[in-house]
This record gives structure tokens, C-alpha cells and sequence, in this order.
């Protein structure tokens, strides 16, 4: 601070004419009409330093998109003399496809027909060409309830849960809570690096509860039951977090 007032001092008494040397310059320089202006400047700089400003800006949410998938078709994959073949629900003769999945329709049948040559499955189509295998159910199950009727169910084993958005909504089941529990206000959003994830509510005893559902577009297998899924799948929910698989319902086609 003293060499500051002793830098100025000279423009507040100065001793030589304003017409010559120094005085002359500084004159030039800084103005008599100045001279207040820069002493509230240096006490202004006796004080602190201001402290740099703080972002407080918080990180860009997740874009707010539609969720959908490819269209499917649900029925059986068929191994017979040799030959692929694709029975959709509803039709009593299967039809001879094309296998352009890189191997995945062999490799279901192997894994999942347990001898039979026959596997409940999605798959995409387009003619005659076997694009790809979405989703594959060794279990019995009824042809057309093999996609749900939402737009994903997400599930996971040990301990058992399961998760069905429908819109704006989310059903959560697991074995204490047969009946579900519903979130509501929800919405899906796609990060940075292409993740999709619901984000849904609900008023809960000790206040608002979240739940968070991210789906990243992956083959995944049940643990369990050794079905395949198009996603895997991980939820947050009342500070607890599951893993998992997940599967398109048909509410989630995307349209041609």
C-alpha cells in the first residue's frame, strides 16, 4: 500500500511546473480532473482482493427424448433339416429366412432350444432376412405376451424385481410388493455419451422418493432362466441400486 500513495503523491502536490520534465508528462498522462478519481482507486486497492466468482452452474441435464426400438416380430425360430425357418404367432407354417445376425440365431437355438430345435424369440425381419434377435424366452410362454405391453421392463434376479415404464409412469415389483409400487411424472433423457434413462417420482412416507432407470443398448443374459435381452439394465431407488436386464415392449416401436 505504500508505494502505491507514495506513486500518487506526486499528482496530488506536485513540486515542478506542469509545463516541463516529470510533472509534464504525468500531467499527459492523468489529468488534474483525475486526481479524485485515482485516489478512491487506491483505496480501493487497500482492501481485499475480491474473491473470484464461483460457477455454480450445475451440469447440462439429460436431453429429454421418446424411447423406441426396432420394430419386432414375435413367434418361433425353428431349426429344421437344416434349414432356418421363422413361425410368427398366429401362422401354422414357419417360413424359410435368411440369417444375416452374425451367428446369433444358431447360437440361440444351441443355448436355449434344449433339443427341441425351437425357441419363443423377437426378431427383426425385413422379407426373408433374419436381421437380428432381440429378445429369446426358453421358457413356455404365451406367443404374443412375449413383449410386454409398455414401453421397457427392466428386471433383474437376487433378489427378484422388476420395473415396467408405461409412458409417463413406472411400475416396481418385487416380492414383498406383488402389487407394485407406481413413480410417476417420468421421463427419459439421453446423455453425452448416448445412455437412456427414466427418471420418475413419487410422494413416499418420508417425503419425495426417486427412481432412476439407465438402459444401455447391449446383449444381456438372465442369470437365472439364460434369457437374452437387447439391453442391460441398472436402477437406483431409494439409495439402494439393482442390476439387470431389459426388453423393448411394443409400445416402444419406432415406426418405419
Amino acid at each position: 500500500m505504500g508505494r502505491i500513495a507514495r506513486s500518487l503523491l506526486p499528482l496530488q502536490a506536485p513540486r515542478a511546473s506542469l509545463g516541463s520534465g516529470l510533472g509534464s508528462r504525468v500531467a499527459r498522462v492523468a489529468p488534474l480532473g483525475w486526481i479524485p478519481l485515482l485516489g478512491l482507486l487506491t483505496l480501493v486497492g487497500c482492501g481485499e482482493p475480491p474473491e473470484p466468482p464461483v460457477d455454480e452452474a450445475a451440469p447440462p441435464p439429460a436431453s429429454v427424448v421418446e424411447f423406441q426400438a426396432p420394430p419386432s416380430v414375435s413367434g418361433d425360430l425353428i431349426l429344421q433339416e437344416g434349414q432356418l425357418r421363422f413361425q410368427a404367432c398366429g401362422q401354422e407354417d414357419g417360413q424359410p429366412v435368411d440369417d444375416e445376425t452374425g451367428g446369433e440365431a444358431r447360437q440361440v437355438l444351441d443355448q436355449l432350444g434344449y433339443g427341441t430345435d425351437r425357441v419363443r424369440v423377437a426378431v427383426v425381419l425385413e422379407g426373408a432376412r433374419l436381421l437380428e434377435v432381440r429378445h429369446a424366452h426358453p421358457e413356455t410362454q404365451e406367443c404374443r405376451e412375449l413383449l410386454p405391453d409398455a414401453d421397457v421392463e427392466a428386471r433383474g434376479n437376487e433378489p427378484f424385481w422388476n420395473l415396467r415404464v408405461t409412458g409417463s409412469e413406472a411400475l416396481w415389483r418385487t416380492p414383498e410388493e406383488m402389487d407394485g409400487i407406481t413413480y410417476h411424472d417420468g421421463e427419459w433423457g439421453r446423455s453425452d455419451d448416448g445412455e437412456m434413462s427414466f427418471e420418475a417420482r413419487r410422494d413416499g412416507v418420508d417425503g419425495v422418493e426417486y427412481l432412476r432407470l439407465s438402459v444401455t443398448a447391449e446383449r444381456c443374459m438372465d442369470s437365472m432362466a439364460g434369457s437374452w435381452f437387447p439391453f442391460s439394465a441398472a436402477l437406483e431407488l431409494g439409495g439402494r441400486s439393482w442390476e439387470g436386464c431389459a426388453v423393448e415392449g411394443v409400445r416402444a416401436f419406432a415406426q418405419p
